[in-house]
């Protein structure tokens, strides 16, 4: 069985690892400051693979935002975020065990005083 909050702390790692900033699980926060990089879950759906082994595959969606006050630095964090989980998408998988990594949307949401991207991440994993 995979832990939910596990898969949580595994994207949260791979988002700082792609930008050096530290990316937290929930919604935006004032006190943060910017840039930051929240990450809620979407949703997760499981399917049962092998019932005697508890083997189950596990498909994740995950809403990954980036805030900043630039819009030009914003979407550059959003390009090494992608070009992360392009090129290492082997060692994710090595690292994590997720495959069918996708990005399934990418928005431009322009809020009061600051720029926000949304990204639409969603992989599987068996577990």
């Amino acid at each position: 069985m995979i832990s939910i909050e596990g898969l949580v702390e595994k994207l949260l790692a791979h988002l700082k690892s792609a930008t050096g900033l530290t990316a937290r699980s929930g919604w935006f926060s004032e006190k943060a400051g910017y840039p930051q990089i929240t990450a809620i879950t979407q949703s997760i759906s499981i399917t049962p693979l092998d019932l005697a082994a508890s083997k189950a595959l596990y498909t994740a969606s995950f809403q990954i935002d980036i805030w900043h006050t630039s819009a030009r630095k914003r979407d550059e964090l959003v390009d090494m975020i992608i070009q992360y989980f392009e090129t290492n998408r082997s060692i994710i998988h090595q690292a994590s065990g997720w495959f069918d990594l996708k990005f399934e949307d990418i928005r431009d949401l322009e809020e009061e005083a600051v720029s926000r991207k949304t990204l639409i991440l969603s992989f599987r994993v068996v577990g």
